[in-house]
């Protein structure tokens, strides 16, 4: 049997090893915020961790986002389906900023007519598409440059956050996107009810 003293002992031992893990597992700069809020401590571990991110380089001539500008864009119509033609960033937040005054795109499309790149190398972000998105968004093979999502107190993080069970997504390639958040959180869509595909 192991006496009380070497109980003791041991047990300050472990306390010390474990001690010494956390110190050197965890950054410095996080190491200094354990005394403030969670918050505050995940944000100095993002911060360590994003300074080393990679980005994209798209092609010359690749319409970029600069975090707020919203254009309304062309639109035609198929059928009975109104179709919203993407060619630039601003446009894309324009749809993203009319999803409820849309009925979140019930039986519409929207298009991507080009490569876009959203800015994430120069810190703008993304927020999802709100709940539901009800509609069609068809990539047509072009791709979506340094997406940057950043909202780490919230579920649901993608290009959209929640698609509907008649949501279709299709064709749509991403290029070094950077989405951060708690659970359900992916490229395209963080809770995903509908169809996606390639």
């Amino acid at each position: 049997m192991i006496s009380r003293k070497k109980a003791k002992t041991l047990s300050v031992c472990l306390i010390g090893w474990l001690m010494l893990f956390c110190m050197l597992v965890t950054p410095v700069s996080a190491q200094q915020s354990t005394l403030l809020s969670w918050e505050a401590y995940m944000g100095a571990i993002w911060a360590e961790k994003t300074a080393a991110w990679s980005w994209a380089t798209p092609p010359a001539g690749t319409p970029i986002w600069d975090g707020t500008t919203s254009t309304a864009p062309a639109t035609t119509v198929e059928g009975a389906k109104t179709v919203y033609l993407i060619t630039t960033p601003q446009e894309l937040w324009w749809t993203r900023v009319n999803f409820a005054a849309k009925s979140n795109y019930s039986g519409a499309e929207i298009r991507l007519m080009n490569d876009i790149d959203m800015g994430g190398a120069d810190g703008k972000l993304w927020t999802p598409y709100s709940v539901n998105f009800r509609g069609e968004f068809n990539g047509q093979g072009h791709a979506i440059y340094n997406l940057r999502v950043m909202r780490p107190n919230n579920e649901n993080n993608g290009l959209f956050s929640i698609t509907d069970t008649t949501s279709n997504i299709h064709d749509l390639r991403f290029v070094s996107p950077k989405i951060y958040g708690k659970k359900y959180t992916a490229t395209v869509v963080g809770f995903d009810q509908g169809k996606i595909s390639d």
